[in-house]
């Protein structure tokens, strides 16, 4: 058989690439290094939490942060505990009875910058937490325990005995009240429609994330793996990469693990 033959015959079965193949080629193009020092860190999630070099700053508001701050709580639904949206002169004028923290956060992959904020007003014994939300960039690793730990030492540091979280719903809003219920779901009360978590002050700062508590077994990293490379390869277009950047259902099985490899 010639060469230009061969040059047009087609490849046969035996040597076309496997989906594993494309997988794989997928999973290296896309990873490269850093895939495989996730593949290690998966053996646990509490593993791979402790080698992000996680770094959180909770900061009262400086003037130039004003603008992200505002574009934060106008667009940030599915951790947003309230969902109440102010532009840029409503937060200023909040300021006169209100205090506005800001929630920054890096790691060893990257300045992940300010993505939370959080208003806080002292009401009689009771520091008053009216608005607390996380962009969905940085949940799911300890983050949103953070804050809530800083809120009750605020509190002690002020002598105050609660730290009351609240609640409105929302149809995006789901994560913030799973998150809620699993630290302090004895806490909770019904209020207008919605909830408050009076978390005692010293309880409020001894909140902390256990990601220990989730192993990972070899089965399920298998299935995960697949349906890690599954997203990858749906969201090739613009379009659906945002839709693959906004926050997947937090507070499920694996979600640091899921959000981190997507």
């Amino acid at each position: 058989m010639s060469s230009t033959q061969q040059g047009n015959r087609m490849p046969s079965p035996i040597n076309r690439p496997t989906i594993a193949d494309r997988t794989t080629t997928t999973t290296r193009t896309l990873f490269g290094d850093l895939g495989k020092a996730i593949a290690i860190a998966c053996l646990s999630v509490g593993a791979f939490i402790a080698g992000l070099g996680l770094k959180i700053q909770i900061e009262p508001l400086a003037d130039e942060q004003l603008p992200r701050v505002a574009q934060l709580i106008q667009r940030t639904n599915q951790f947003n505990c309230t969902t109440i949206r102010r532009a840029e002169g409503d937060i200023r004028q909040l300021l006169n009875r209100s205090e506005v923290l800001t929630v920054s956060v890096s790691d060893r992959f990257g300045d992940y910058g300010l993505t939370g904020v959080v208003i806080i007003e002292q009401k009689g014994s009771s520091l008053d937490v009216e608005s607390f939300l996380l962009s969905c960039r940085v949940l799911g690793r300890g983050v949103e325990h953070r804050v809530v730990a800083r809120l009750g030492e605020l509190a002690q540091e002020r002598k105050l005995e609660w730290v009351e979280i609240h609640f409105n719903p929302s149809p995006k809003n789901k994560p913030a009240f799973d998150f809620l219920q699993s630290i302090g779901e004895k806490f909770q009360q019904s209020l207008n429609g919605g909830y408050v978590f009076r978390f005692p002050a010293t309880d409020a700062s001894q909140v902390r994330f256990d990601p220990q508590s989730d192993e990972i077994e070899p089965a399920g990293l298998i299935q995960r793996q697949s349906s890690i490379v599954q997203s990858i390869q749906v969201t090739e277009g613009p379009a659906e990469a945002r839709t693959t950047h906004t926050c997947p259902a937090p507070y499920v099985r694996h979600a640091a693990l899921r959000r981190v490899l997507r």
